[in-house]
C-alpha cells in the first residue's frame, strides 16, 4: 500500500540516521537480508531508496529469515 511504501522509506531514513550517528566510521556500509516473500522484499525496495549505491555491499535473500512460518510450526 502507499502507506506502507512511506513507512518503509521512513525506517530506512531512520536506519541511515542511527548507523550514520557519532561513534561510527563515516565510512560505513550496510548489508541487507530480506525474507523470499514479496512483501519483504516490496519493502526493502523501498527502504533501501534512503541509502546510496555505494553505501550498500549487498542485498541477500535468506530462507532462514522467514517470519510467518514461525508461527505455522509452532508447537504448543
Amino acid at each position: 500500500t502507499a502507506q506502507g511504501m512511506a513507512q518503509a522509506f521512513r525506517v530506512g531514513e531512520h536506519l541511515h540516521h542511527v548507523i550514520g550517528s557519532d561513534g561510527y566510521s563515516p565510512d560505513w556500509r550496510v548489508q541487507f537480508y530480506v525474507s523470499p516473500y514479496t512483501r519483504t522484499r516490496s519493502t526493502l525496495h523501498e527502504l533501501r531508496r534512503y541509502f546510496l549505491k555505494k553505501m550498500i555491499i549487498g542485498m541477500r535473500e535468506e530462507s532462514g529469515v522467514r517470519e510467518q512460518d514461525f508461527g505455522n510450526f509452532r508447537v504448543e
